[in-house]
């Protein structure tokens, strides 16, 4: 069957092993980005803390 596609066991073995390195690298990638993600929503909702702050002492000096 495998002759068919002109591939034979060891051509096989190395694709299903780039398939593995692959889906390994995305994994990786993924777990970082969702990281980074949570990272730039507490920022935000620091800086939101930050703006109110800011509005009410501003208002208050006002």
């Amino acid at each position: 069957m495998l002759d068919v596609f002109g591939l034979n066991e060891k051509d096989l073995e190395k694709y299903l092993d780039s398939l593995y390195y692959l889906r390994g690298n995305l994994a990786k990638q993924s777990a970082d980005n969702d990281r980074d993600i949570a990272r730039a929503e507490q920022r935000m909702a620091l800086l939101e803390v930050q703006n109110r702050e800011t509005v009410s002492a501003t208002k208050a000096s006002a």
